[in-house]
């Protein structure tokens, strides 16, 4: 049996040889010289992987740190008195190479860490001086802002950074409430009208987007040449009567005086003149808007909104136009200049 075992096995093992022998013989010079460069390809990424190992031995030069090494991570963090970017940071060996450090470690001030600021960006011009300047899309009460530290505390910020996307728009004729941040509703006024019922507009890096949002004023009448005429009437009984202002035209523009008494509002409630605004004035006072009017020569008449606080100068007045084209509106007052005359 152990004979027959030995005889089969050598035969095999004659058999093995002669086909080793023949794939050696089918073999080309192209083949020898493929296998050889498949050789030399891996000798050079041994030689490769062990000078990166060699070049990643050595701790990277960074100021004031300290390194702990594991498992081919770096990690870095700063020496006792001083402070980086960030507490920890980790790096890895790439190409032979420690990968750039971002930890800057730099010396602590005597008041130590630096305060906390909302929204701004900080730069270091030198242990215990800061440079504050707000982020992209807040604006501060400044530029720029100098905090230093004084007898081991920081000097109290001022700068305030606000998010200019909390600064609703001032669009003419229409109200602007904030939906949620970042996103505005905007609703023409009464009396005015848009493409839409309501548009939607939203704020990005503090600038609002606003394009194409126009508030219309409603069912504008032309004057006619007879209610031109009228009006030319009206002027000349003004003159005779000498109660009511005397407007005087040059061109573009016009002064209206009174001739005789003196210079008063008379007042409608809840009423305005359709397309009545030559001067628009937001967040003002009733009593700041009646200056305003009473001071300027051309402006004739003038429309109050109490609930949004806004102030319409305008050259006409009702009589100057059609009693048509006076409609309701429950928020705004309607001013008039009258001369009344003196006992």
């Amino acid at each position: 049996m152990r004979r027959q075992f030995k005889d089969r096995h050598f035969n095999t093992a004659v058999k093995i040889q002669s086909y080793s022998q023949k794939v050696f013989d089918s073999l080309t010079e192209n083949d020898f010289q493929a296998g050889f460069q498949k050789w030399e390809e891996r000798w050079d990424w041994c030689i490769a992987a062990q000078a990166t190992t060699e070049l990643c031995d050595t701790e990277p030069p960074i100021a004031n740190a300290k390194f702990e090494k594991k498992e081919g991570i770096l990690k870095v963090s700063c020496l006792n008195g001083y402070v980086g970017t960030k507490s920890l940071e980790e790096i890895k060996c790439q190409n032979g190479k420690w990968r750039e450090s971002e930890i800057n470690c730099r010396a602590l001030s005597p008041c130590g860490k630096e305060p906390t600021i909302a929204h701004v960006n900080v730069t270091h011009l030198q242990p215990g001086t800061l440079e504050v300047s707000c982020q992209e899309g807040y604006k501060g009460t400044k530029e720029v802002e100098i905090v230093t530290c004084q007898n081991k505390t920081w000097t109290q910020s001022e700068i305030n950074c606000t998010d200019l996307c909390t600064i609703l728009p001032n669009i003419t004729n229409a109200e602007v409430e904030l939906k949620k941040p970042g996103v505005a509703k905007v609703t023409c006024l009464e009396g005015y009208q848009g493409e839409i019922d309501e548009y939607e507009i939203s704020c990005k890096d503090g600038i609002w987007k606003q394009e194409k949002i126009s508030c219309t004023v409603q069912n504008v009448k032309i004057v006619s040449e007879n209610q031109m005429l009228k009006f030319t009437q009206f002027l000349l009984s003004a003159a005779l009567h000498k109660r009511y202002l005397l407007c005087v035209f040059l061109t573009q523009n016009q002064t209206c005086d009174c001739l005789l008494g003196k210079l008063e509002f008379k007042k409608w409630e809840k009423k305005k003149i359709v397309s009545h605004n030559d001067e628009r004035i937001s967040n003002i006072s009733l009593e700041e808007c009646t200056t305003k009017c009473k001071n300027k020569r051309w402006c004739v008449s003038f429309e109050y909104s109490e609930k949004y606080r806004i102030c319409h100068l305008s050259k006409t007045a009702q009589y100057m136009l059609n009693q048509l084209l006076f409609v309701k509106e429950k928020s705004v007052n309607y001013y008039e200049k009258v001369c009344l005359n003196e006992p």
